[in-house]
């Protein structure tokens, strides 16, 4: 009973949390954006009253202080209702732990079907950014470090997103759920102590995740003890019955759907012609030559520009100091808007332009762009032998 009795407590904690998750979704409800930004008067007045942060302005974020308090209310809340679930007549108890372990099963398969998918698609860790790869090492913070080198092997993105989407896929079937919760727990294991290692921050969500996956593991716990290292099974097991009605069926094939659609949905903004177009100005220029000065953007000693996909104009002095502004590009007029000027781009075979005006007078900045698939971070290459990486010269 007191195995039991953990398993809906943590269950129910898994379960509201995911779903109160201040994540805007494509397809499916952002019922959780919904209720965190309700509750935020709340939780921020517990953030200023015991921690004198403001939650407000990063609340959306995993590990914000709001993500830490509305966690931690949600385990109170969880721990206060379990003892009715277990004291009520009308609910039957192994019929109320097989629904929370099937709800449990479906959003961690949405999460690792998500993530899975994004690293498929090298769209989670995508290749380093222009800025990146002329930054000295040294300069960079552990987070953007490690994601600019997953980010540059996509091999190792296609083998990280087999190994997520593979589990969530088992999570979907009850033969082989078991099966799909081992892996998710060495999974999210895994995921937790990057986060940690490499500062990442999506701490709690990862653990929470990691969670969830052992929440799922643990009505087959002593099956597995069993049958790997011989121990009896407990009378204490917690059991799960699985129905293999109709409706489950349907209602399974449902969720599938939906969270396929969640998962790709983005990639039908990303293919857009006004998406490709924004692509093809993206990347590094070499300054040739600065005519005209300017009161409004650092030209001094400018050596590159450098244009960030998540839009970001930056300018790189010779000391490799980089000044960043946000940009938007009008594909139509060949225009790139960054703080008050409109930037025009000329571009010929051999060099592209950038020319705008201030105060009636017209500012040039000649460059040639810079092919950034022959640095060799960009260089995707796989040597068998050590004669051979030092041949190519890596």
């Amino acid at each position: 009973m007191t195995k039991k009795y953990a398993f809906v407590i943590v269950g129910n904690w898994s379960v509201l949390f995911l779903l109160t998750l201040p994540f805007s979704y494509a397809v499916l409800p952002s019922l959780g954006k919904f209720i965190t930004e309700t509750l935020l008067p709340f939780y921020n007045w517990i953030s200023l009253s015991f921690f004198g942060i403001d939650g407000t302005v990063y609340y959306a974020s995993s590990d914000s202080i709001v993500g830490f308090i509305q966690a931690g209310l949600l385990l109170l809340l969880s721990a206060f209702v379990s003892p009715f679930i277990f004291r009520s007549k009308r609910l039957h108890l192994d019929s109320y732990t097989s629904v929370l372990h099937q709800v449990l099963a479906f959003l961690v398969a949405l999460f690792l079907l998500k993530y899975g998918i994004d690293k498929l698609l090298l769209h989670q860790f995508y290749p380093p950014e222009p800025n990146t790869l002329f930054t000295p090492t040294g300069m960079l913070s552990k987070d953007i470090l490690f994601w600019s080198t997953m980010g540059s092997s996509k091999t190792y993105n296609l083998f990280m997103g087999l190994i997520e989407v593979i589990p969530g896929l088992l999570l979907f079937h009850r033969k082989t759920r078991m099966l799909g919760a081992f892996i998710s727990i060495g999974v999210f294991t895994n995921v937790f102590f990057l986060n940690i290692g490499f500062d990442i921050t999506v701490k709690l969500l990862s653990l929470m995740l990691l969670v969830a996956s052992i929440v799922l593991f643990a009505p087959y716990y002593s099956r597995f003890s069993e049958a790997f290292f011989g121990n009896t099974a407990n009378q204490h097991q917690i059991n799960i019955s699985f129905s293999s009605t109709k409706r489950l069926f349907i209602i399974k094939g449902i969720a599938l759907l939906l969270i396929i659609a969640e998962t790709i949905s983005p990639y039908i903004s990303l293919n857009s012609a006004k998406n490709y177009e924004i692509n093809s100005i993206i990347g590094s220029y070499e300054v040739i030559s600065v005519q005209g000065d300017s009161h409004e953007l650092p030209l001094n000693d400018l050596r590159r520009i450098h244009l960030h996909s998540k839009g970001y104009w930056i300018l790189e002095n010779q000391d490799a100091s980089m000044h960043d502004f946000p940009f938007h590009f009008h594909p139509s007029t060949r225009t790139i808007a960054v703080k008050s000027l409109k930037i025009k781009l000329h571009q010929d075979t051999r060099s592209i332009t950038f020319s705008w005006m201030e105060q009636a007078h017209e500012i040039k900045v000649r460059t040639k762009k810079i092919d950034l698939n022959q640095l060799p971070l960009r260089q995707d290459n796989t040597h068998l032998t050590l004669e051979g990486m030092l041949q190519s010269g890596n």
